[in-house]
């Protein structure tokens, strides 16, 4: 397997939302410049992503956590494809509800699974 550019940031929100969204919007991005430095012109990959609940663990017993999960997708990213995601991967309500613990200290941990399933080399 092909060494990937690990320049993935994941980013909370799309720049420049053109309208406020009830939803948290989540994306990935390659580096198209490093992925064509490295020789690759395309890479074809399936993902998901998951927001993961958060326990403390010195809490009382509680449900079991649940992760927020969207289906597995697939992408090629290229120079004119660099970003995957969902702009409605949660809908804001679900992160803040009490009983769930999506946010713990203001932040909210994700999960992403990349999968390369072909590239096409830079002919």
């Amino acid at each position: 397997m092909p060494h990937i550019p690990n320049c993935l940031p994941l980013h909370p929100c799309p720049p420049n939302p053109p309208t406020p969204s009830p939803d948290c919007a989540v994306f990935l991005c390659i580096n198209a410049d490093r992925l064509e430095a490295a020789g690759m012109q395309e890479v074809n990959a399936s993902g998901s992503l998951a927001a993961l609940e958060q326990r403390d663990p010195g809490a009382a017993a509680a449900p079991p956590p649940r992760d927020h999960r969207m289906p597995l997708t697939s992408h090629t990213f290229a120079r004119v494809a660099d970003t995957w995601g969902y702009s409605s991967f949660v809908p804001l309500a679900t992160l803040r509800r009490a009983e769930r613990t999506y946010l713990a200290h203001d932040r909210l941990l994700l999960r992403a699974e990349v999968c390369v399933e072909r590239v096409v080399p830079v002919t």
